[in-house]
């Protein structure tokens, strides 16, 4: 099964362009895009209204963005409920997380174990499955690629690949978002030395 999360993408995915992904990827798509999170599974798209609330999807929006990592729940806390009384906070939490697993797998059971949400003492995390493609990783690679390619052609094709990949700013649609200000600006500066490097090749 494979998993596709764009990060840049600021358009809902089309019927056709399912098909598009599930040639390349093959079996289970997520899509992870902006403000909204939709997901593919099998071919069937679920739509933004089947979320049960926001917060939801800016859980996993920030679980994802904060992939490898294990996030305190007062943290999340701080992100999504930072004028609630604690106590209702983290009932929210508790309901929100329970919200987001069964969204990402709808026949989990009851108390079940999540493939993507995981709790432990110190928190909670997103862990990807082993074959899950995020396009901002693949976009690094790529630029890391051009900057490393020997040869005119090989170090365009690079900068064109990278280039192709950037669809837009970071989560764009969450302009105030505070953590995901810094790789917003980050991403958005890589892009530029791209664009520098990619018209001195053309020169």
């Amino acid at each position: 099964a494979a998993i596709y999360i764009p990060f840049f993408t600021v358009k809902l995915i089309s019927p056709d362009e399912i098909g598009v992904v599930e040639d390349m990827r093959s079996g289970r798509v997520v899509s992870i895009y902006t403000r909204r999170v939709n997901f593919v599974w099998q071919g069937a798209l679920s739509a933004e209204e089947e979320w049960p609330t926001q917060k939801s999807t800016s859980l996993v929006q920030i679980l994802r963005h904060e992939r490898g990592h294990i996030l305190p729940a007062d943290r999340l806390i701080e992100y999504l409920w930072p004028d609630l009384p604690v106590e209702k906070a983290q009932n929210n939490l508790w309901v929100t997380v329970s919200q987001a697993r069964r969204t990402l797998q709808p026949h989990l059971q009851k108390r079940g174990g999540s493939d993507f949400i995981q709790r432990s003492a110190e928190g909670y995390s997103f862990t990807p499955l082993e074959d899950t493609w995020l396009d901002v990783d693949a976009f690094r690679r790529a630029a890391q690629a051009a900057r490393s390619a020997s040869g005119w052609a090989a170090r365009l094709n690079e900068l064109e690949a990278a280039r192709n990949l950037y669809t837009g700013d970071y989560l764009e649609e969450e302009p105030y978002e505070e953590w995901a200000l810094a790789p917003r600006e980050a991403l958005r500066e890589e892009y530029l030395a791209l664009l520098a490097d990619l018209a001195e090749a053309y020169a």
